[in-house]
């Protein structure tokens, strides 16, 4: 196990990163995780604590550290586990700040959207 990848993190305070430590030896994780402040432009999931970020991105925002359902956010923060439930995408995340209905378009329609 000698692959190190960043976990994303959001509003996290030194005693709540202790939690997912903690928690870390529990779960299914088959490479090394370096909790790494969240900021914009990354490439990778944020999990984010009480507070979505301000940016554009995946995220998932728990209301604290001792949520239930933290080790199912830190394995979905980790690329391991699929929640259909979270409204994480971009056009979510759009929609809740303009206040209207966003529809993703995949690259090979622009075409079609833009120049016919």
């Amino acid at each position: 196990m000698s692959e190190v990848k960043p976990l994303y993190l959001h509003g996290w305070a030194p005693d709540d990163v202790a939690v997912l430590r903690a928690l870390k030896p529990t779960l299914d994780i088959p490479f090394q995780v370096k909790p790494v402040v969240a900021v914009w432009g990354q490439q990778g999931r944020v999990l984010a604590l009480v507070a979505d970020p301000d940016w554009l991105c995946d995220s998932i925002t728990l209301p604290s550290s001792k949520s239930v359902n933290v080790g199912k956010a830190f394995l979905w923060a980790c690329g391991l586990l699929e929640l259909p439930h979270v409204d994480s995408s971009y056009a979510d995340k759009l929609s809740s700040w303009i206040g209207g209905p966003v529809v993703e378009l995949e690259p090979e329609n622009l075409r079609t959207v833009f120049f016919e």
